[in-house]
């Protein structure tokens, strides 16, 4: 019987379908031929067709009958039970490929962060003791170039009144030109007239 499940609950399904109540009774079940399956006392190939049909959810066992359910009918509508396992596996064959790749991927992926962790342990060290080295000099520079005395320039008192008498000359003098010409400016504009 099992060789056959899915051929029984096509037959089957469409009988549920197609009854005026959408209700059968264990005992109406039949095979591929049109014979009545065998229920004996709550077992046999019928009972056990409709406990399958039951897990799969398209019918709901009260007693001996079995209601079809909204699941059974949907899936009666839209192609029957055949084309519901043929695409429930195409999908489950589907996922599978999609899942067997995505591992790949991320297979590969693990690959990579494992030789690049490699090369970060490599290079860590020899970083970090550079680092640590111009880090230590670096304070010990500033903190030598603070502690070392500053050079103050001194000007004597000589050499201070020479840079102020040559800035007063420097100012008489560019006066002196300003007030020349203005003068030549003025002599000219006299002569103008």
């Amino acid at each position: 019987m099992y060789d056959r499940i899915d051929q029984l609950v096509e037959i089957n399904l469409k009988r549920l379908f197609e009854d005026m109540n959408q209700e059968l009774f264990m005992t109406d079940f039949i095979d591929e031929k049109g014979n009545r399956l065998r229920y004996i006392n709550n077992t046999g190939e019928a009972k056990r067709l409709a406990d399958y049909m039951q897990s799969k959810g398209l019918i709901n066992i009260t007693g001996q009958r079995c209601d079809l359910t909204e699941f059974g009918h949907n899936v009666y509508e839209h192609g029957g039970w055949l084309e519901y396992s043929e695409d429930k596996k195409a999908k489950v064959a589907e996922e599978t490929q999609k899942r067997k790749k995505r591992d790949e991927v991320e297979l590969l992926k693990l690959k990579r962060e494992n030789k690049l962790a490699k090369w970060q342990v490599i290079v860590f060290w020899p970083v970090l003791i550079l680092g640590s080295f111009g880090g230590i000099y670096g304070a010990y520079d500033i903190i030598k170039k603070s502690m070392a005395p500053k050079e103050v320039s001194v000007i004597t008192k000589a050499q201070l009144d020479s840079a102020i008498n040559s800035a007063k000359i420097s100012i008489l003098d560019s006066l002196k030109k300003e007030k020349a010409k203005i003068v030549i400016d003025s002599s000219q504009t006299i002569v103008g007239d």
